[in-house]
């Protein structure tokens, strides 16, 4: 007849957790799940930041077309602000305030190019 072992002479998870083999890697995986997170949370902060950026662009200009304002002086509003966010390849403003102005009037549908 087998002896039933007792649950308290087995070790512990915390036991088992700091024995000298164990450590190492339990503190690598802990290391490597927190940068997880902050890639993860950078990542997701950047696109949400990205995106309330261009929601206010598209507003400002929205706010300009319903003003009666023309679409060259839009264009020269855009462009002569800050250019601080503003990377060499992206787009024209004036080639996005023209697509707007256009779905605006009916010409073309949204998203598509003029």
């Amino acid at each position: 007849m087998e002896a039933a072992s007792h649950p308290l002479s087995e070790p512990s998870f915390l036991q088992q957790f700091f024995e000298p083999g164990v450590m190492p890697f339990a503190f690598t995986g802990v290391v490597l799940l927190l940068l997880a997170i902050v890639a993860v949370s950078w990542i997701g902060f950047h696109y949400w930041n990205a995106d309330r950026r261009h929601q206010r662009e598209v507003a400002f200009k929205h706010e300009l077309i319903d003003r009666g304002v023309s679409t060259e002086e839009i264009i020269r509003i855009i462009e002569s602000g800050s250019s601080a966010y503003k990377r060499p390849e992206q787009r024209s403003w004036s080639d996005d305030v023209v697509r707007v102005i256009e779905a605006s009037k009916g010409k073309c549908a949204p998203g598509k190019k003029a």
